[in-house]
Parts: structure tokens; sequence; C-alpha cells
């Protein structure tokens, strides 16, 4: 049996059994307060709320599901998910949750086995595995617990960070945890597949499932498009399937490289399918939007940001928001670069002078898997996201582990078994703390997303952005308009560019009663929206029901215009209907039905203009 078999066999099924027990433990009671949340308003209303596609698995909604590329996404796998959901248990919220947290206590369980292989492999001091045929069976059972532990720690660590909560309290996210279910069982698919230090693969029935494995992902959501990188990159470490960088262009090199065609095709064509679905909802930037030197700052911060709230989680937001203008000089910005140097410093080092290999691919896996998420090919408003740490993190998590086995060792190795064991409680003890410490920080961190109020209320506090301070007016305008007032308010002072928040801002203004506000913010609006018809449309409804028809025409023709500007995205007939009105108001009937009939071509008012194009006898 080889070194890496002894190290992950010699545990008993008992005991690991008991320890996968304790971690699905430890996620329930992290999550527990998202079993009675609610859909909130933040994606999930569109999803699940206002669409009824995922409600079972009917014909029409599996194809639905399987071509629908819904707010910019193309996930049927996670939809499939749904559908099946809602055929055994249904739709409600509750349910929903109770589903992304039973996945999720089954990554962190399929996490344990990843590291419980990745350390074994790692082994002792230096990378090297000191437990072989030259020791005892004892030595190999105690060193396996030691790795056992070790990986329960940073399973543990992964499981109930708080930066785990979007991912898992946010239902929209399901695409997170389901995409890294199948990532992971492709992993440990591939570890069955291969052998430490052959570039022969050993098992293809082990081989083909991972490939599987790894489409499922894809089709769950895009994160598994780098995954070849990520085998390549274990292939060298701690693998050792290749020796070094002329080892690629040696036969077996070659061979190992073929080997990865398949996952290529797989992530090459993910992310074109991810590309186009983007743009198909204008969620992309283009340069002019965001330049080039914009993303290569965003990209900094946020190699930096990960891994500073995965060390020291601080405040979580649903939504840190990209800055109206960035300053690249910005303090923040100056301290991502330094971080940023120093880990492309610490990743060379560690690789060139063979000390710190572990640590290399470590660092070299989070930048891959983290990279498409890092603004190069930026889309919506975030700068960052805590679900965008889900999957990139891990490779931290698992650098705990081995920090504790080396620990442990090390101390072995200058005081004896008594020394080690002195090590091994310590380890153990200040990871219980820390471990009671995350679930808290999660458990309190899960609270938040109850419902669409207690979501934006409180990132209305920690990150007072024009967006958040939108979304919260959106949550109370309804129950509370003078509060969503006030918000609005709040969002246009932070950005003057922000046209929905001036246009929602002026129904509400117009609702109380305050025309001369609203008509101010309707002419903001009008200048500001992607959509500028919509704003002129009711202003001209505004100055029509006060009698001031004049400038009711004048706006009303203006949004038509703005209708057939090519420039503008998103087309609406409503201001055609609204001028044909007008226009027969005003006597103008034959003015009136060439409207309406450019109104036909837009289904949303078809029927309206039809009916009115009979009244007036123009069939």
């Amino acid at each position: 049996m080889s070194e890496q078999g002894v190290l992950v066999g010699a545990a008993s099924g008992r005991w690991v059994l008991g320890v996968c027990a304790g971690l699905v433990a430890l996620v329930v009671a992290a999550f527990w307060p998202a079993f009675n949340a609610l859909y909130v308003s933040w994606d999930d209303m569109q999803n699940f709320v206002d669409n009824q596609m995922w409600w079972g698995l009917s014909g029409e909604n599996v194809r639905w599901m399987l071509t629908n590329r819904l707010l910019g996404h193309y996930t049927p796998l996670t939809w499939l998910s749904f559908g099946l959901q809602y055929e055994l248990w249904g739709g409600a919220p509750g349910v929903s949750h109770a589903v992304n947290i039973a996945m999720h206590a089954v990554n962190a369980v399929l996490f344990f086995f990843v590291s419980r292989r990745v350390l074994g492999m790692l082994g002792g001091i230096g990378g090297e595995v000191r437990v072989g045929a030259g020791e005892s069976a004892g030595a190999a059972r105690e060193y396996s617990k030691l790795v056992t532990l070790a990986a329960w720690l940073s399973a543990a660590f992964f499981a109930v960070h708080p930066l785990r909560v979007e991912s898992v309290a946010w239902v929209t996210e399901r695409r997170d945890v389901l995409s890294t279910t199948f990532l992971l069982a492709g992993l440990l698919a591939y570890f069955r597949a291969v052998a430490v230090g052959s570039a022969r693969v050993r098992d293809w029935k082990w081989y083909w499932g991972a490939v599987v494995l790894v489409f499922l992902s894809c089709a769950s959501k895009a994160w598994g498009m780098s995954f070849f990188v990520v085998l390549i990159a274990l292939d060298m470490y701690p693998l050792r399937r290749v020796a070094g960088v002329r080892g690629w262009f040696t036969r077996d090199g070659l061979r190992v490289v073929a080997e990865k065609v398949p996952f290529m095709v797989i992530g090459v064509v993910t992310a074109v399918v991810a590309s186009r679905a983007v743009r198909e909802v204008l969620a992309a930037k283009t340069l002019e939007d965001w330049s080039v030197g914009d993303r290569f700052v965003q990209a900094c911060y946020g190699l930096m940001f990960y891994v500073k709230q995965t060390v020291a989680p601080a405040v979580h937001s649903p939504l840190y928001e990209l800055p109206a203008e960035l300053n690249p000089w910005e303090g923040r910005f100056l301290a991502a670069y330094v971080v940023v140097a120093a880990m492309v410093a610490a990743a060379v080092w560690g690789w060139v002078s063979g000390r710190a290999r572990g640590v290399a691919v470590a660092l070299f896996i989070y930048l891959v898997q983290v990279s498409p998420v890092l603004g190069v090919l930026q889309s919506g408003d975030q700068m960052v996201a805590d679900r965008y740490s889900y999957l990139a993190t891990m490779p931290f998590a698992l650098m705990l582990g081995y920090g504790a086995v080396q620990l442990v060792r090390r101390a072995e190795l200058r005081g004896g078994g008594e020394a080690g064991l002195k090590a091994a409680r310590l380890a153990g003890f200040v990871g219980a703390c820390v471990t009671a410490g995350l679930v808290a920080a999660s458990y309190a961190q899960t609270t938040v997303w109850k419902d669409s109020k207690s979501l934006w209320s409180y990132a209305a506090q920690v990150t007072p952005t024009y967006r958040v301070l939108g979304y919260y007016a959106v949550t109370v305008q309804s129950s509370d308009p003078d509060l969503a007032i006030e918000l609005y308010k709040g969002a246009v002072e932070a950005n003057p560019k922000d046209g929905r928040s001036w246009y929602a801002m002026a129904n509400l203004l117009r609702d109380r009663g305050d025309v001369r506000e609203a008509e101010k913010a309707y002419l903001a609006a009008a200048e500001t929206m992607a959509q500028p018809y919509v704003a002129r449309q009711n202003l001209a409804i505004m100055y029509f029901g006060q009698g001031r028809r004049e400038e009711g025409m004048r706006q009303i023709e203006m949004a038509v215009a703005s209708v057939e500007d090519p420039r503008v995205p998103i087309k609406d007939g409503g201001p055609y209907m609204v001028y044909a009105l007008a226009l027969i108001d005003a006597g103008r009937k034959e003015e009136a039905a060439a409207v309406l009939r450019k109104a036909l071509a837009y289904e949303e008012v078809r029927g309206a203009a039809g009916a009115k194009l009979r009244e007036l006898g123009e069939d």
C-alpha cells in the first residue's frame, strides 16, 4: 500500500463518521436562523416569487430550465434542483433554505475528505510524508488521526465561516453550493483516478467520473471553468506527477496535459456561455464605463479583500458597491497593492526555494479560482462579494489544517511524543475556540437575511452606498413612503447620476402631492436614466392631470423620441399609448391612429392599441 493509502486508510470508519456528523451539526447550528427566513428582494423575487417556471418538472418547465438565462445566468442544473425540490417538498422559502443548508453540509463533508487526502499527501515537515513502511502500524494510525483532525479543522473553518452566509442563506445562490458539490466530488474522483508520482491514469472509470462531475458543476454555475488549471497545479504538487517545468515537455508531461483536454473544453464552453448570458441582460460593463486601470485596481483590491475577510472577518454586506469614481491612490487600494505583491513574492519564493511549495500552490489556486470574479470582465455593481469567496478561499482553510499538522510534528521532533501530544491539545483547543467564534458570527450574520427589510436596513447601516439605500427604499416605500423618500434623497446625494432613485423618488413625491419636487426629480431622472422615456412619460401624465397640456405634450413627444432612439436599450410601447390618447383628446385622430400603429409592435400594449384603433374605425 502507498504511503498516501496508509495515511488515509488507517483511521477507523466509525471515527471518520463521527467527524462528519460533527461537521453537519456545526453547519446546522451556524445557519439555523435561515430555516425561518423568507425570500428577499435581492434577485429572489424575480427568481422565485414572480417566476412560476420552477414549480415542478413539467415538460414546459424543464425546457425553460435548460434554456433560460434569467438575470444573466445560465444554470440549468441549479434550476432542475429547484424543480425537483418543488415536486418533493414544495416551494416555501423555509424548504428552499433547508435544501441550501443541507447542500452546504454535504460540501463541508466533501471538503473534509479533500483536505484529508491532500494533508495525507503533504505529510510531515517540509512536505515529505514521514509515516511509511518503516514505521509501526500504531504510528501510522496515530498520524492518520492527526491528519483526520487537521482535515476536520480545515473543513469546519470553511463550513462555518461568516463569509459562507451569503451563499447559504440567500436562496438565489444555491448555484454556489450545488456547483461546489460537484466540483469537490470531481476532485475526489480525480484523486482516485491518479497516483502520487505517476504520470499515468491508474483508473479510467474514476477519471471519466471526474470529467462528468466537473461538467455537472459547470451546468450548476460557471465556477468550474478554470478547474483544469487547478488540476495542473495539483499535478505538480502535491501529486508530483510532473517533475518541474521541464517535466511538462517530456512524454509523461504531455500525457498529463492531454488528460486535461476534456476539462479544458468544458471550461472554455462554459466561459463562452456565461459571458453571453451576461451580455444578454446588459450587465457587462464596457471599457468606457469601467476602464482597464479601474479593473486592475479592483482586481488587486479583490485579491486582498478575500484574504483579509478570511483571516479577520469584519463587516459583511450583500452589496459592496463599485465607487462612482475610483481613486487608485486611496488608502485601501494602496494596501491592496502591497498585499498582492507580498502574495506573489511568497508564492514565487515558496516554489523556487522548495521550502513552501504547498503555500505556493495554495496561493496559485486561490488566484485561479477567484480570477473570474475580480472585475476583469466586470458585470453588475459589486466591487467584491462575500459569495465569491465560497470556493476560492478553500486553500486558506486547508493551509490552516496543514499548519496544525506541522505544529504537532515539529513538537514531536523536538520533544518526543509527549510534546507532540501537548501541541495537539493546544491546536485542538485553539481550533475549538476559533470554530465556536465562527459559528456565533455566522449565526448572527444569518439572522440579517431573515427578510428584505432586515437585510437592507442592516446593509444601509454598514455600507450606505447609493444602491444599498435605493434597495432599502424599495422595501419600505409601500409601508413608509416618507422614509423611502429620505432614503432616495440619500441615494441621489451619494450619486446624482442614479436615475432609478430619482425616478422612484419622483413617483413617491407625486403621490404625496409634492408636485414641484416631483417635477424636479422626474427631470433629473430623464437626464440620468438609461431609459429616459419612463420618466418623461410619467411627468407628461402628471402635467396632463394638472391641465398643463402644452408641457405634457412636449414631454410625451420627447418620450416617444427616446423610444425611437436606437441607443436606448430595452424599449417599451407605453409612451405611444399615452401620446395617442393625448392626440385623441386634442382632436388629432389621424395622427393618433399613426402612433397607435407603432404601438402594435410592442406586446405589452398591443391589445390596448388594437382596441383603440377599432374605436377610431382604423382596423
